[in-house]
């Protein structure tokens, strides 16, 4: 949709984020009816959008960690 939410939830479900993009769809399409739900909807959504993290981009690799002692060159 607009932050790849249904996306990070299908990769973090193991589902198809085809299905999940469907399933939220149909979902909001329904709580349109209940007035106050499509809001729960909308903000459920924005937290989402900063709880789930970013995937890293393609042929970027972050940098190693250095080993927890700290570095052997120092001693």
């Amino acid at each position: 949709m607009l932050a790849g939410v249904c996306g990070g939830i299908g990769v973090a479900a193991d589902v198809d984020p085809s299905l999940v993009r469907l399933a939220l769809i149909l979902l909001t399409l329904l709580s349109l009816a209940g007035g106050a739900l499509f809001l729960v909807w909308i903000l459920l959504y924005l937290a989402a959008w900063l709880i789930i993290p970013l995937e890293p981009e393609a042929g970027i690799t972050p940098p190693a960690m250095p080993p927890a002692g700290g570095s052997q060159e120092n001693r």
